[in-house]
């Protein structure tokens, strides 16, 4: 800061003046020089609280700006704490409707393996009554073969013994 020395007006009576020749001097009494001295210290006190002040202002300036951070970054947390939630309603809705769909799935699985069991079991069914009935046909068949076969044999013995004969 600029200290400037404060120009007081001095009352003429305070003043004593000493004239030699043609110049007058003014010379300071002791009330004026105490008055100047304490007005030089209070000048310099002033200027060192004016220095105080400034700095005790830029104190302040660097406070509020760090206050003006400090709340922008809480809106910023505030704003990003709304969208988390927002997200995390967003996911716990899809988490309901994926439990949902799994349990229809589910659902429709069992449904599906009945169905499946209940035709394995019919093609089962099917396939050892086919089996049977082939069997019975081949059984017959065989029978009846052997039954030719048997008749044939009886034939040819019987030729075989008048040939011998």
């Amino acid at each position: 800061m600029d200290q400037k020395t404060w120009l007081w007006r001095k009352r003429s009576l305070e003043k004593t003046i000493v004239t030699n020749g043609d110049e007058i001097q003014s010379v300071p009494n002791d009330k004026e020089a105490d008055l100047e001295n304490s007005l030089k210290s209070l000048n310099q006190k002033l200027a060192s609280v004016l220095d105080e002040c400034s700095a005790k202002d830029e104190l302040v300036q660097n406070y509020e700006k760090k206050a003006e951070d400090a709340l922008a970054d809480k809106h910023k947390a505030e704003e990003e704490v709304r969208r988390l939630k927002t997200e995390l309603n967003d996911i716990q809705q899809q988490k309901v409707a994926a439990n949902e769909r799994l349990g229809h799935l589910n659902s429709a699985l069992k449904d599906c393996m009945e169905q499946l069991n209940l035709v394995r079991g019919e093609k089962e069914l099917r396939l050892h009554d086919a089996v049977m009935q082939a069997s019975k046909e081949f059984e017959k068949a065989h029978k009846k073969r052997e039954e030719s076969l048997t008749a044939e044999n009886s034939y040819l013995s019987k030729a075989l013994l008048v040939k011998k004969n």
